[in-house]
């Protein structure tokens, strides 16, 4: 129970309960009356966007992306900046976005959040097998086959990712795994690829602060001075000014060495709750839920 005195005001409700259940699952509830909302914005794909209005249920387009889509690449295997770049231009990342988000997907060369003070128009897209053909010779790529971890979810994604590789000659295999196997075998370096994806935020280093780090060498960079040597100079900077022009040397850094790839931002469709009012859908899709500012509609 909120005592009626909290800072952020008592919600409009007395009790919550908190009901775990296999996602596949969630929307089904939902329309039976199972549920009242469900968290992380009630957000739902393309295709089940006519289900949930056939029974009744206003849903809402996302104006703030929710998800973040990248290629992890281990970079002791994957070993060239020529052999990292060759497999970004293979991508046709207009094609997997369209796949895995309908219209719901941005392609990105970055993991800055759009619209910030620290991102940049986008570029035009990298696709352009024919100078992934010219990178793979310059890097003298031999026709070593890598392996490409996904989850299930994930499956359809993948095998068009490897369409993608096999068209201009690298071999890849793809292993399904569950996530937890996923991030710990690029951690380990069991695997050279893995499709993830992740709930970005507004803040510049919200993706990549992290991950260059020895004890979070999740890309496994052999050498990691130079990040390291920017990442404590962007912490220390305390001037707005200079701090964006840090993140802009940051970028072009990763441009340059290629140790991940980003692919694509995606927006949600938010399914509007029949008997919760005052839900900050857009919020909640990032994790931030405004339980004080709910009010139950009706028993």
């Amino acid at each position: 129970m909120c005592p009626p005195d909290y800072q952020l005001g008592a919600p409009g409700f007395d009790t919550l309960t908190i009901t775990v259940m296999d996602k596949a699952n969630l929307l089904t509830a939902l329309i039976a009356g199972d549920l009242d909302y469900y968290t992380f914005g009630g957000s739902i794909s393309e295709e089940n966007r006519p289900v949930a209005e056939q029974a009744g249920f206003a849903v809402e387009e996302g104006t703030v992306p929710s998800t973040f889509y990248e290629l992890m690449i281990n970079n002791e295997t994957v070993d060239s900046a020529d052999l990292r770049h060759a497999i970004e231009k293979a991508l046709d990342k207009e094609l997997l976005c369209q796949q895995n988000t309908g219209s719901l997907g941005t392609v990105t060369n970055t993991s800055i959040l759009p619209g910030t003070e620290y991102s940049r128009p986008a570029g035009e897209s990298a696709y352009d097998p024919e100078g992934a053909k010219e990178l793979l010779a310059q890097a003298g790529y031999d026709g070593e086959t890598f392996t490409l971890a996904c989850t299930s979810q994930r499956a359809s994604l993948a095998a068009l990712i490897q369409q993608n590789l096999a068209d201009v000659g690298i071999q890849v295999e793809i292993e399904t795994v569950d996530s937890a196997t996923m991030f710990a075998g690029m951690s380990d370096g069991t695997y050279d690829l893995a499709v993830a994806s992740h709930t970005p935020t507004s803040l510049p280093l919200w993706f990549t602060g992290s991950r260059f780090t020895a004890d979070n060498n999740l890309f496994r960079v052999p050498d990691l001075s130079q990040y390291t040597t920017l990442l404590t100079a962007l912490e220390e900077e305390t001037n707005e000014t200079a701090r964006i022009d840090l993140v802009d040397e940051w970028e072009a850094l990763l441009n340059q060495e290629m140790p991940f790839i980003p692919l694509w931002f995606s927006y949600a469709l938010h399914v509007q709750s029949k008997t919760v009012t005052g839900i900050d859908y857009a919020a909640a899709a990032c994790c931030n839920e405004n339980v004080w500012q709910w009010e139950m509609t009706q028993a």
